[in-house]
């Protein structure tokens, strides 16, 4: 019984763990792992092939342990398109491989080789990397962004991988760096290295350097019942991982690790022994040891390999320099990032109370701090953008220097940001701005101001710290925009809504909302990092959390001097609270009060206490501030068409929904003197009301397979008019009268229980639209608004209120049933809006009379489409009754001019008539299958069979007269080998006679103009001859007409002679004037 300890390091998560494997071996030699040795094979490898097939591979493997029948799969590449793999057992590497040199240096091919074997392997298996190449890739791009699909393979599959790189000099040029890294990047159990070999002086003693740290060769598993493992902080929790001789790293769930501590026996560690061949099991016991916390100070030597090997892995990234090598360090540096953030808090908060002061403090801390962190030393890497300008040489030894401080990679310039901006710079540019002004805040009276339950300080606490910020000039360069932010402190309402990215932020919206509760954006961020991603709560209310805040401003000063001093600041702290990141989302301050303001409609709807109301009153003041430069354009819009004529057209509101329409409503409402103004409103609102209807139905249809909307739409509105199409359907008349003056169904009942459950009851907040006249006209009350507010009715959305406020004379569910019809009608902007006149095409649903007319106009087209259907399927039936008469008159007509008769001249009835003129036309099958059919007694008796079937195959009589088809033969080669089986000798003489003299087709234009294939009346076509193919021409024409066939159409059927190439024939073609012996430029040949 073997025992090893196991460290376990509390950190501010999960529990880091440490177990140290003694060099002596734990279990047997294991061939478990894949080898693959990725093979430069171009020209210039020619004279050094040799050196590491037959001396370097077999040293290699040897000294590695590989047994005799362990197999070793090599990857060739050279030119494009040639890669190779080639699979071999030790026995034969021993021995010497040869492998032929040829051609250029490509190595995508490789690549997608191994991505191909990678796949095929087993999840959690060990793979071995080797690649060796001498010089630069043709295809380096190429190479290195397709090196990312095998990063996902391996991480997809969870696949150990160490990949090593040997640069092998074959002469003075330098072999590719950034290729090589592109394959250095998959190892993820130890460091790789890029080593140099000269093939001229090859001496290297330490081949077992590039693999034998890995501990492929030993099968030891740490394992648990559950996944609580990870062996890299950013990857998923697993069951088992792979231990291997030395020191192994890895993450424990914070839980297990106090079930561990407490004597569970969760871990063990599965091993195999084997002694004379012969397997035994081998039990190893763990020794569980808590060591000191892990803390700031600590962490690097505690970690100090683990992140020498991240810190090569970014080096590696940097060169390789694609998209997703950049993504892959984002994520180690944001681990690193946070861990130290984390570890920071911990220590510092200790000692520090909530207030602005002490957070100051804390971040000045961790300023310092991030000077010399590990954290700075990889942005440092990582923001490295010159590594992409170094040549070969340079890459390499940029790789192999362990300082990242060196002059290759310090001191760059900052990475801007994808959208240009840096955030930092501008938060630090604004707080200059706020320091500058700061007086202009002088003499307001702090007692009024609302603080924040969280720090207890108010807004203005926070704008004075901020603005004292620039003091400390070697503190304040080093602030990023999420530092500065923490010590703004905007004080509002607290709040909740679901985190988003949310990058229309009018979209944006309040699950709950907590007026009588205060906190900042600033307390929400730290509370949020303190508390490892965990939402504050109300006070005296655990169960609600608090996720943002909405501005709350008493004091008209301050939040004018925000508006002109800090308007970025007031984006990005908003944009915190709504999407938990800092981005500058144009609007995002703007539609957060907004959210705020429409939160506070649906609750006063409820709950008209007086803490309900100011606040309330409070948003609608700041949010007409914020919005007025955004939406003053729109009042004009619509005040525009207050002095147009009335008609029956919606209101043009350039096809903004409520949320943007709340400014220009809540300004007109103000400004409302008179009746006229009342009705303008109403009109606004209903148009408005019309909108979210069709935004709600718009999302219904966009939701559907593009196959099927149609038929959602159809069926959408034949439920909600309930048409029943079977009952109401227009009867046809017997066949051959006539349907034109029949009567099409228009009639429909609103189906109003259905336009509410599918539609109306989720459109939550569609009737507190009509509720802004009322809440406004009473918060903005001159006199009293309090009492105002509180007199107005408990349940104020009656209908009788919202047809009273939409200014309709119909009932409110039909007029939001009408709204929904009219959303299915006209379903996209082209059809309900002219931008361009700034004119609405759909109607004022005011006028419930005149949309009763459109929608009768759209079931008058339902049933119309039905009763086409029905008519069609009648003439179907029309004219296959005529079709049958007419075929039975034709077989039954006992003289040849009454069957040409009856086939030219053929049958009318009504208005339908049907003859046969030539083979297309409806019944010319039936007619000729039924000549064709075998001889029976029916089929026997027909009058003059033969003297028909000649005149359908020629379209001419005995004597050559053209009678019908214009005396085209027939062209169906089925058809004409049935109707020689029938004719006798006679007839079939006749027959080959006549096609022979007039079997071709006539082309157009006269005998010398060929058409664009090259054939006329001269050189006709095997089409023109009844073919369907060259092919089905040789097979029914004889040999010497075949051959006569090819000599003509050298070039036109593209029959070539074997001795001439195109290019040839195109030669003579154009010196001769001809092509197949016609003149085509109606020259005189030559010949």
């Amino acid at each position: 019984m073997y025992s090893l300890d196991l460290d376990i390091f509390n950190t501010y998560e999960d529990y880091l763990c440490k177990i140290n494997l003694p060099e002596y071996k734990y279990g047997s030699s294991m061939t478990d792992y894949t080898t693959i040795i990725i093979l430069d094979k171009s020209g210039s490898m020619f004279n050094s092939m040799e050196t590491i097939t037959r001396q370097f591979l077999p040293e290699l493997f040897t000294k590695l342990n590989y047994k005799d029948d362990q197999q070793i799969i090599i990857i060739t590449f050279s030119n494009s398109k040639e890669s190779k793999i080639l699979t071999y057992n030790f026995s034969e590497i021993k021995k010497g491989i040869d492998i032929p040199t040829e051609g250029c240096t490509y190595m995508k091919d490789a690549l997608e080789n191994l991505n191909e074997i990678l796949k095929k392997i087993n999840s959690d298996k060990k793979i071995r990397i080797l690649t060796i190449s001498d010089g630069e890739l043709h295809d380096q791009r190429s190479t290195v962004e397709y090196s990312n699909e095998i990063v996902d393979t391996i991480q997809k599959k969870n696949l150990l991988v160490n990949s090593q790189a040997i640069r092998f000099f074959t002469s003075s040029c330098q072999p590719d760096t950034r290729g090589l890294s592109s394959c250095l990047q998959f190892s993820n159990v130890t460091c790789p290295i890029l080593l140099d070999i000269k093939a001229e002086n090859f001496i290297y003693e330490k081949y077992e350097d590039l693999f034998n740290s890995d501990g492929f060769e030993n099968k030891i598993m740490l394992k648990c019942e559950e996944d609580y493992l990870k062996v890299e902080p950013w990857n998923n929790y697993c069951k088992e991982i792979n231990l291997k001789k030395g020191e192994n790293i890895f993450w424990l769930k914070k839980d297990i690790g106090d079930k561990l501590l407490k004597g569970d026996n969760i871990l063990k560690i599965d091993t195999l022994y084997q002694e004379n061949g012969i397997d035994l099991d081998n039990n190893i016991s763990l020794k569980i040891n808590l060591k000191e916390d892990i803390t700031l100070k600590n962490y690097y030597t505690f970690l100090s390999n683990k992140i020498d090997f991240y810190l090569k892995k970014l080096k590696i990234l940097r060169v390789v320099g694609t998209d997703n090598s950049i993504k892959e360090m984002d994520k180690i540096i944001k681990f690193f990032e946070d861990f130290e953030n984390k570890l920071t808090l911990k220590e510092e908060i200790k000692n520090l109370d909530n207030s602005l002061n002490s957070r100051l403090i804390l971040i000045s801390k961790q300023i310092e701090k991030k000077k010399t962190s590990i954290v700075n030393k990889m942005n440092q890497i990582k923001n490295n953008e010159k590594i992409s300008q170094l040549n070969s040489k340079q890459q390499a030894e940029y790789l192999r220097n362990v300082d990242v401080n060196d002059k290759t990679s310090k001191a760059l310039a900052r990475r801007a940001l994808t959208s240009g901006l840096d955030f930092d710079e501008m938060a630090k540019n604004e707080v200059i701005e706020i320091s500058k002004h700061i007086h202009e805040l002088d003499g307001i009276d702090e007692d009024k101001l609302c603080k924040s339950f969280y720090s207890t300080c108010n807004t203005l606490d926070g704008i004075r710290l901020v603005s004292k910020l620039p003091e400390n000039k070697e503190i304040f360069d080093n602030m990023t925009a999420n530092d500065i932010i923490k010590l703004l402190n905007i004080v509002g309402v607290a709040a909740y809504a679901e985190d988003g990215n949310y990058p229309d932020p009018m979209t944006y919206r309040l699950k709950k909302i907590y007026p009588s509760t205060f906190i900042s954006l600033s307390d929400i961020l730290v509370a949020y990092e303190i508390s490892n991603g965990e939402n504050l709560r109300e006070i005296g209310n655990k169960n609600n959390e608090i996720s943002t805040c909405i501005p709350y401003f008493e004091e008209e000063r301050i939040h004018k001097f925000l508006l002109n001093y800090a308007p970025h600041l007031l984006e990005l702290t908003t944009s915190i609270g709504m999407r938990k990141i800092i981005s500058e989302v144009p609007y995002t301050y703007e539609y957060t009060i907004l959210a705020g303001y429409w939160k506070m409609i649906e609750i006063l709807l409820k709950d008209k206490s007086e803490i309900n109301i100011r606040t309330f009153i409070n948003f609608i003041q700041n949010y007409r501030m914020v919005a007025k430069p955004h939406f003053e354009y729109v009042i004009g819009l619509v005040e525009n068409q207050k002095s147009l004529p009335k008609n029956i057209g919606s209101l043009y509101i350039a096809n903004n929904g409520i949320t943007n329409m709340t400014y220009p409503l809540t300004e007109l409402i103000l400004r409302e003197k008179n009746e006229t103004d009342k009705d303008f409103i109403q009109s606004i609102i209903r148009a408005t009301y019309q909108f979210e209807v069709y935004q709600y139905v718009r999302k219904l249809i966009r939701s559907q397979n593009p196959e099927t909307i149609n038929d959602f739409i159809k069926n959408s509105l034949i439920e909600l008019l309930n048409i029943d199409i079977e009952k109401d359907r227009t009867k046809l008349n017997p066949v051959f009268e006539d349907d034109d003056n029949l009567p099409i169904n228009d009639n429909y009942l609103p189906n109003i229980e259905i336009s509410k459950k599918k539609y109306i009851n989720n459109i939550f907040w569609l009737d507190y639209i009509v509720a802004i006249p009322t809440l406004l006209k009473s918060a903005l009350n001159e006199n009293n608004p309090i009492e105002k507010m509180k007199s107005l009715p408990d349940t104020l959305l009656t209908d009788e209120f919202i047809k009273k406020e939409l200014g309709i004379d119909y009932d409110i569910n039909l007029f939001r049933f009408n709204c929904i019809i009219q959303s299915f009608l006209y379903r996209d902007k082209a059809s309900r809006c002219d931008s361009t006149n700034k004119k609405m095409l759909i109607s004022d649903l005011y006028y419930n009379l005149h949309f009763d007319k459109e929608i009768k106009k759209y079931v008058k087209k339902v049933f119309q489409e039905e009763f086409q259907k029905d008519k069609n399927k009648k003439t179907k039936e029309e004219i296959n009754i005529l079709k049958n008469e007419i075929v039975e008159k034709s077989l039954n007509t006992n003289t040849i001019n009454d069957f040409t008769d009856t086939l030219i001249k053929g049958i009318k009835r009504n208005s339908i008539e049907i003859n046969i003129l030539n083979s297309d036309s409806i019944g010319f099958n039936d007619l000729i299958n039924s000549l064709l059919e075998e001889e029976e007694e029916n089929k026997a008796n027909i009058p003059l069979r033969k003297e028909k079937l000649f005149i359908l195959l020629t379209g001419r009589k005995e004597n050559a007269e053209i009678i019908w088809n214009q005396g085209n033969c027939l062209r169906d080669i089925d058809k004409i080998e049935r109707a020689k089986k029938i004719f006798d000798k006679d007839w079939l003489e006749k027959y080959e006679k006549m096609k022979a003299e007039f079997g071709i087709y006539l082309y157009r234009g006269g005998d010398k103009v060929c058409n664009r294939h090259g054939h006329s009346n001269d050189l006709p076509s095997y089409w023109a001859y009844g073919y369907q193919s060259i092919s089905e021409m040789k097979e029914n024409e004889k040999e010497s007409f075949i051959k006569d066939y090819y000599s003509k159409h050298i070039r036109c059927c593209g029959l070539v002679k074997k001795e001439l190439s195109y290019r040839q024939m195109r030669k003579k073609a154009k010196r001769e004037g001809l092509i197949g012996g016609v003149n085509y430029n109606n020259k005189k040949s030559s010949k």
